[in-house]
């Protein structure tokens, strides 16, 4: 698989220059990931590249970026900017949270959910899947251990 090479952008809204990464062509897919760690999900990556147009945003938080406004606020304004609607999002650990929250306050937005996990994947909490049943959003939980097909296979459905 070849090397995927990411492309800077900026997009506008209402707390100023937004930055992200993009890379590849089709659906888009947010990917909830800190930027500087991205390398080690290269396969992931080039996968995904393939049938869908990456979104990696430079969250807040993260590099530098605005640390004032709430993370899943940013997430939905750079959403808006992009004029995204129906998109996938994929969050890893350390970004669940927001994108469980941009997915619940925003459904209409949010046309799936995936959860990465560096660990084992337990099912999701009985309560998070029946709320997530509720706002029609599909929940996956994945471990990540360079094995794709369970990934690839919930975003072509």
């Amino acid at each position: 698989m070849s090397p995927v090479t990411l492309v800077h952008g900026t997009a506008w809204g209402p707390a100023g220059a937004m930055s992200y990464f993009q890379t590849g062509r089709g659906r888009p897919v947010l990917l909830l990931h800190d930027v500087d760690g991205l390398m080690h999900r290269a396969s992931l990556l080039a996968v995904l590249a393939q049938a869908h147009r990456l979104i990696v945003p430079d969250l807040p938080s993260a590099n530098g970026g605005p640390k004032d406004k709430p993370q899943a606020a940013w997430i939905s304004d750079l959403l808006d900017a992009l004029g995204f609607d129906g998109v996938t999002v994929i969050a890893d650990a350390d970004h669940a949270m927001p994108a469980l929250r941009v997915a619940l306050t925003d459904p209409e937005r949010v046309e799936r959910l995936v959860l990465l996990t560096d660990g084992p994947a337990d099912p999701p909490p009985v309560a998070l899947a029946d709320r997530f049943e509720q706002v029609g959003t599909p929940l996956l939980v994945v471990s990540w251990a360079g094995n794709t097909d369970t990934l690839t296979e919930f975003l072509a459905a």
